[in-house]
């Protein structure tokens, strides 16, 4: 769906749902700026196994601190990292979303997946985590735009 505005993250779910009200399949949900090799199939596999109402797929992420880590115990320091490397479970911005949460979706000019994902929380609706460990490259930085254009040149 093309937007003439932006509507945040989650907004093309409730422009689709506005034109689609009658849908029932399960939606797959991908921000545009993102380069995976995941299989969509098994991510879809496991949905359905799981009878899960949004599936929120997750990468790891490693990040250097620039930094010396100190750890303290009470206001003693019991320990210094220096520039270590911390390891991150991320939102990679896929998604399967049972189409009966787009109900839940309030009319509203921007709306945004982790607001959804929230509410869905809130609901006690079934929110699951599906963690690919293959290649995720998110094109949203200057410098992953660069790695890209470098992978995939001809």
């Amino acid at each position: 769906l093309l937007e003439k505005d932006e509507l945040g993250t989650a907004g093309p779910l409730l422009n689709f749902y506005n034109k689609n009200t009658e849908i029932t399949e399960t939606i797959l949900l991908i921000n545009g700026d993102v380069l995976t090799d995941l299989n969509f199939k098994n991510v879809s596999d496991f949905h359905n196994k799981n009878k899960a109402d949004i599936t929120v797929v997750t990468s790891y992420e490693d990040i250097n601190l620039k930094y010396g880590e100190i750890i303290l115990k009470r206001n003693k320091v019991v320990d210094i990292i220096e520039k270590p490397k911390k390891k991150f479970l991320i939102n990679a911005g896929i998604y399967l979303i049972n189409s009966k949460i787009l109900k839940y979706l309030k009319n509203k000019n921007k709306y945004f997946m982790d607001e959804l994902i929230k509410f869905s929380i809130s609901k006690k609706l079934k929110v699951i985590n599906y963690t690919h460990e293959g290649y995720f490259l998110d094109l949203g930085t200057k410098d992953n735009l660069e790695r890209a254009k470098i992978l995939y040149s001809p």
